[in-house]
């Protein structure tokens, strides 16, 4: 398990939020959740040198009236090689963490560890 400093170290210095990420308290806090715990997973099986940056870009769009659609870009790069995801949908949170979950799916399936 990886140690808690350096998760912190790791997203304070190689985590990059871009676009309007203000979803309420509860939702801001459960993208930091599961950014934490995709950082602590990818870190336990590659190690902290290997964890190059992750840059998540957040749009969001009125498509229906005040109905508001999010669009998530999901970038993550890593000494083995580079990660890529478009999610979209109509939950911030949803969206993000299906497109963290499309990343695990990459890199793991890529390393011939599919979870």
């Amino acid at each position: 398990m990886a140690d808690e400093e350096i998760i912190k170290r790791v997203f304070a210095n190689k985590v990059y939020f871009i676009g309007g990420r203000d979803f309420g308290t509860w939702k801001n806090s459960k993208i930091k959740d599961t950014t934490n715990s995709f950082i602590e997973i990818y870190i336990d099986k590659f190690g902290e040198e290997s964890f190059q940056e992750l840059k998540a870009e957040f749009k969001m769009m009125n498509k229906e009236g005040l109905q508001k659609e999010y669009e998530i870009k999901v970038h993550f790069i890593t000494d083995k090689g580079t990660n890529h995801t478009k999610k979209t949908g109509w939950d911030a949170y949803t969206v993000y963490k299906d497109a963290i979950e499309a990343i695990e799916n990459q890199v793991f399936k890529s390393m011939g560890d599919y979870k």
